[in-house]
């Protein structure tokens, strides 16, 4: 009961966090819905795999305009998180590498991670 309290309050949180970092894409006339989305099924992905969500921290929600072939899409996000350990240390200094990249496809909900950070 706990550990699933614990989840719905991280997708609420991570949704807030994704709302303040799709302020760019409203102006641009970007479904903030979309951008919502985007972390929502990245959220649920990376939930499912290895990796200990409380231990980053998402820094940036892009929407991918165009495809690898140069196409127009709306569809594709890419999320950028980053290890909270190195943003949140003594020293004031952002700590090099740790983040992860990934990729969200909202025509499929597909969600995959597309590299990582030094």
């Amino acid at each position: 009961m706990n550990s699933i309290i614990r989840m719905y309050c991280f997708i609420i949180i991570m949704s807030v966090i994704g709302l303040i970092s799709c302020e760019n894409h409203l102006k641009m006339d970007v479904n903030k819905y979309d951008c919502l989305k985007a972390v929502q099924v990245a959220v649920k992905h990376l939930e499912n795999g290895s990796i200990q969500l409380d231990d980053y921290k998402i820094i940036e929600v892009k929407n991918n305009l165009f495809n690898s072939k140069g196409e127009r899409t709306i569809q594709k996000w890419i999320l950028t998180l980053k290890k909270r350990d190195l943003l949140e240390n003594e020293n004031g200094i952002i700590g090099k590498g740790g983040e992860i990249f990934i990729e969200v496809d909202l025509s499929n909900s597909e969600c995959k991670i597309v590299g990582y950070g030094e």
